[in-house]
């Protein structure tokens, strides 16, 4: 017996724009005053750079796949690793419990 797949029908995408891509947490560290002074002006691709070096990828990685100079990928990844630090004291632990239900 032959199967042919089923494939839905394409949609194209929307066309509509959210007004606020980015939520004030995604941007909390976002290296803007160090960028300004390295003459980089953010455009979508950078905050999209931010993102990923958020979730580890270096400097020559974001530099290479969003077009970026060394310094400004350089910049975000610094930025990122600076903002998971604080982001791991700014919360205290909870306490141990004293006594481990069974």
């Amino acid at each position: 017996m032959t199967r042919t797949a089923q494939h839905p029908e394409p949609r194209q995408p929307s066309q509509e724009r959210p007004d606020a891509l980015w939520v004030p947490d995604a941007l909390r560290g976002f290296p803007a005053d160090e960028l300004a002074a390295l003459g980089h002006t953010p455009t979508e691709a950078t905050y999209a750079a931010w993102s990923l070096a958020r979730r580890g990828h270096g400097t020559d990685w974001l530099a290479r796949h969003f077009d970026l100079s060394r310094d400004v990928a350089g910049a975000l990844v610094r930025a990122s690793q600076q903002r998971q630090a604080v982001k791991a004291t700014d919360t205290p632990a909870p306490a141990a419990p004293d006594v481990i239900a069974p």
